[in-house]
């Protein structure tokens, strides 16, 4: 088991590493540049399309593991299909509005339908709400949630580092919880789902060392937004086996940052879909070099990744270990509210 770990570990990050390495140079060859504006939170054009090369990866294994099952073992999961096609979709997509711009009404369009295959992708669609809504209402506000998921994680792209510590974070406390009761659960796919967290975890450490403040390329639309669609699927398998507080604690950062950023501008009657600077995370990058602020959002992860830990070992302390994630996050929220407000 530990030398197939660290086999599929090593493999995938030499993949990511070096695959972001050259793209560095084609891409800034064929002059894909991220160009500084008045939102933006670099000074100097930076290589965009990282993203290809982590989707590659990805997409590669599902395809490898649906094959090697399907020609050796005669066995064919549909849901592999659904999920590569999701996330083959969005990638290409979201590509080609980093090439040149495309209409939101049709990359909204295109979320919805990937949401709309990715329910069908989960092991039991219809309970991620642990039956407190009929089935159906239950798909309806999965899939509203999960396009949601994916585009905050959009909207939280805003700086060195912070979507390859977010995604490491999800992806990599997931897979702990996984490891922990995976001999514990009858869960379909348990195989593929840890095999899938370790490789999107080690590629986004490959992609992290070019990301790194300040960074030498950006993942792009082409990457936050299938790692948003991905995020979306675990935290609702997550949900489905009863792992709930998991599900809320791993991503709350993203989920409090970006819904209560949305509601202050929804208040304020703004574009809420225009680019903006008003994450609270972005409103102290005059005051911290992008690597700090990540450095604390990283911080404040690990403490809700052992959370999720102490939740699942006991369920009894489930609602307690969210209460904590709760005021931890706010606290962060705030420190960076009270830190932006003394530099004016």
């Amino acid at each position: 088991m530990f030398w197939y770990i660290g086999f599929i570990s090593v493999l995938t990050f030499l993949l990511s590493f070096f695959g972001c390495r050259l793209a560095i140079g084609v891409l800034s060859k064929k002059k894909i540049l991220d160009k500084p504006n008045l939102r933006s939170s670099h000074s100097t054009a930076i290589p965009i399309g990282a993203g290809v090369v982590i989707i590659f990866i990805i997409l590669l294994y599902i395809f490898l593991f649906t094959s090697i099952n399907f020609f050796i073992y005669s066995s064919f999961d549909f849901s592999n299909l659904l999920l590569f096609i999701s996330v083959l979709t969005l990638g290409y997509i979201s590509w080609r509005d980093d090439l040149n711009s495309t209409s939101r009404f049709f990359r909204i369009i295109f979320h919805i339908i990937a949401a709309g295959i990715g329910v069908n992708c989960l092991s039991e669609p219809g309970i991620v709400f642990q039956g407190i809504f009929p089935n159906f209402i239950d798909i309806i506000l999965t899939i509203i949630l999960w396009v949601w998921i994916i585009n905050l994680t959009n909207f939280m792209d805003g700086i060195d580092g912070i979507t390859s510590i977010e995604g490491i974070s999800i992806f990599f406390g997931s897979l702990i919880i996984f490891l922990l009761i995976g001999e514990t659960l009858e869960f379909n796919n348990s195989s593929f789902i840890t095999t899938f967290l370790i490789i999107i975890t080690c590629a986004l450490i490959g992609f992290l060392f070019w990301n790194w403040y300040p960074a030498k390329i950006f993942l792009g639309d082409v990457g936050s937004i299938p790692i948003g669609f991905l995020i979306g699927w675990i935290i609702f398998e997550l949900a489905i086996i009863e792992l709930w507080h998991v599900s809320l604690l791993l991503p709350m950062y993203y989920f409090f940052d970006s819904t209560l950023t949305l509601l202050n501008r929804m208040f304020r009657r703004e574009k809420i879909f225009d680019a903006h600077r008003k994450h609270f995370y972005q409103k102290v990058t005059n005051i911290y070099q992008h690597s700090k602020i990540v450095i604390y959002i990283s911080i404040l992860n690990t403490f809700l990744i052992i959370l999720s830990i102490v939740g699942t070992l006991n369920n009894n302390l489930k609602n307690i270990v969210v209460f904590i994630g709760l005021i931890l996050t706010s606290l962060m929220v705030l420190f960076f509210q009270i830190a932006s407000k003394r530099f004016k």
